[in-house]
Formats: structure tokens, C-alpha cells, sequence
């Protein structure tokens, strides 16, 4: 992630990664701006603390989807998680502010890296 320096706007660079700890007080968290156009092609997920609680659950997307980028991934147990990706996967021809939800309650632990990973593209013909 790169920072405008005349504006403070944070933005995904095309052809960049996303790395990002995540813990038990997070709720929401703006990650940056995928900067169209993009091609987002993956995401890793690895909890090296348990969250505890309820519904311990990492999603990523936007506005308009909220696990565009990232479906509920657990995050009750530590470890490398398996992550489904979601309906940004591929092209994207529109901007979008990327955010991370923890959705688990009652939690006083847990701690996580969420990574996204996309390439550069040139814009359709």
C-alpha cells in the first residue's frame, strides 16, 4: 500500500500486495483503495493467536460486497487458513475501498495477517 503524499490517500499500487494484522479489537478496518483497473488473484490468511468468543470470522470486500475479496474464513483455531475468494476475483474495471470485518463477539483474544494480492493490467480496449 502506497500513500499519496499530496493527498494522505492510501491506495492499493496495481500489481501490489496487501498486508495487514488484524486482532480481537478490530471490527472494521479500511485497508486502501483497489485502484481500477486491477486484477485481484489471491489472499492468505494465517491466525497465530486463537480468537475467542463467538462467531470468530474474518471477511474482505467493500460497500457494495461485503466478502467481495475474502468469504468468512475462521479464525477460532491458529494455523495457515484455507480462504475462499470472492466475487472480486479477476478484473475489475471500477475503484474500490478495500475493508476487513472481524464479525466475533466477546473476544479478548486473537491475532491474524490477512495478505491480498493483485496484478497490475492495463485498462480494456
Amino acid at each position: 500500500m502506497t500513500v499519496d503524499p499530496r493527498t494522505g490517500d492510501q491506495s492499493v499500487i496495481p500489481g501490489g500486495k496487501i498486508a495487514v494484522w488484524v486482532d480481537h479489537n478490530t471490527t472494521e478496518k479500511t485497508l486502501g483503495i483497489d485502484r481500477s483497473p486491477s486484477f485481484f488473484y489471491n489472499a492468505y490468511v494465517h491466525v497465530t493467536e486463537a480468537f475467542d468468543g463467538s462467531g470468530q470470522t474474518i471477511i474482505v470486500g467493500d460497500d457494495n460486497d461485503d466478502d467481495g475479496y475474502v468469504q468468512s474464513v475462521s479464525v477460532s483455531t491458529t494455523g495457515y487458513k484455507s480462504v475462499t475468494i470472492g466475487a472480486y476475483k479477476g478484473y475489475n474495471s471500477s475503484s474500490k475501498t478495500i475493508k476487513l470485518n472481524y464479525q466475533g463477539t466477546g473476544s479478548t483474544q486473537g491475532k491474524a495477517i490477512v495478505i491480498l494480492e493483485f496484478y497490475k493490467v492495463p485498462p480494456s480496449p
